[in-house]
């Protein structure tokens, strides 16, 4: 398991993300958990810190794993590739992050035609 260096408020807004992502609200999330949702509130506010124990929940919960819920660690920033031509392997599932990121800054329609390009995409490189 990689080590997750993280501050609170950075931890707290990539676990709104990811519960976003999920279409989860805080208090279904909180159910999930076994937690409170005003708990929930203040680890999105980076008002507290997880406890490991929290954090195994929260990844349960949320089907992903450690170093996603974390997002990228302070040891790691500005070194993603925001260029996807210059992959040669898969993304990092920070870079992912930072992609989702982007997208949420697109109209749910720009969104569509994205996702719709991606998917082409994909199927093209299928057939090779």
């Amino acid at each position: 398991m990689s080590k997750i260096n993280v501050p609170a408020n950075q931890f707290g807004r990539n676990l709104a993300i990811c519960r976003k992502e999920r279409g989860l609200s805080q208090e279904m999330l909180a159910e999930r958990c076994g937690l409170s949702r005003n708990f929930i509130v203040l680890l999105e506010r980076g008002r507290q810190q997880p406890s490991l124990p929290t954090l195994l929940q929260l990844r349960k919960a949320l089907g992903i794993s450690l170093d996603e819920l974390a997002g990228p660690s302070t040891e790691d920033s500005g070194k993603t590739s925001e260029d996807p031509a210059t992959y040669k392997t898969r993304p990092s599932s920070r870079e992912l992050n930072l992609l989702m990121r982007q997208l949420g800054k697109h109209s749910p329609e720009e969104v569509k035609v994205l996702t719709g390009i991606i998917r082409q995409t994909m199927r093209l490189k299928k057939m090779k």
